[in-house]
């Protein structure tokens, strides 16, 4: 059966919670497709509500069931995992693109009780074959947000715009069917919110003032500005946290978020 439909049934049933273990990142061909769009719609569809043994290999991730979850998972990074060789926010996907000379990585940071995630990036300068800039990032797959989203961010560097690629920090809203997307950029330059949209009309780019090397938190209403564009409201996206440079610009560059997380009414 579709994913789709056992999630589907699993409402019909009157399931409350669903369970997943780390076996699920263990299947291969032909099942694998299958298992990530099922553990993707229990996402959507779900709650993180609790990680057991989170720092081991045989975690289990627990989700309260209830139909398009108007939120984003582990969006206070309280949860992580070891992924792909690297330390990640559970529920979160890596994103990291450089050239044979640069560096993209995330990493992990607590203090107290406080955890959030470090992005960093060094650009050589030389524009490779395919990477042209360096990204550090990591994306997820959600259920458009209908309340505002709350971040927690501390800039290194200010967002910029090559010509309709915002560099630099950056939260992504994609809606990959249309190509459609909002941008939620920062900069110390700013006093006031600064809207700009794309001459091609598909992206709207929205720089909010913030500090560097300072922490600030920024609420952000997704559906006002996706509807002031006149674009119909997806079922769906993907939002990419991420810290980019292009190889006109090169050097070390950070983005360190500890929030990106549905303010629920």
């Amino acid at each position: 059966r579709p994913p789709e439909q056992i999630v589907q049934d699993l409402f019909d049933e009157g399931v409350d919670y669903a369970v997943i273990g780390s076996w699920a990142n263990s299947w291969g061909e032909p099942y694998r497709e299958a298992v990530v769009e099922l553990v993707n719609q229990v996402r959507l569809n779900g709650t993180l509500v609790k990680v057991i043994e989170p720092d081991v290999d045989c975690r289990v991730e627990v989700y309260q069931l209830g139909r398009q979850q108007d939120s984003i998972s582990n969006g206070d990074l309280e949860y992580w995992e070891a992924r792909e060789g690297m330390v990640v926010p559970v529920d979160w996907n890596p994103v990291l693109i450089s050239g044979d000379g640069d560096r993209a990585f995330l990493q992990p940071a607590r203090i107290d009780r406080e955890t959030w995630v470090g992005f960093h990036v060094y650009e050589d300068g030389i524009a490779d074959v395919g990477a042209g800039a360096t990204h550090a990032g990591m994306r997820q797959r959600i259920a458009f947000p209908r309340h505002e989203i709350l971040l927690e961010v501390m800039p290194g560097i200010n967002t910029e715009s090559l010509g309709e690629t915002p560099l630099g920090p950056a939260v992504h809203f994609l809606d990959r069917q249309s190509g459609h997307s909002v941008v939620l950029g920062f900069s110390d330059e700013l006093e006031e919110e600064k809207v700009t949209t794309a001459d091609t009309g598909s992206s709207v780019v929205v720089r909010r003032p913030a500090p560097l090397h300072q922490w600030s938190e920024h609420r952000f209403d997704l559906t006002e500005y996706w509807r002031e564009t006149g674009w119909p409201l997806p079922d769906e996206l993907t939002v990419l946290v991420v810290l980019s440079a292009h190889s006109d610009y090169p050097g070390y560059y950070t983005f360190h978020v500890a929030r990106v997380e549905t303010v629920q009414p």
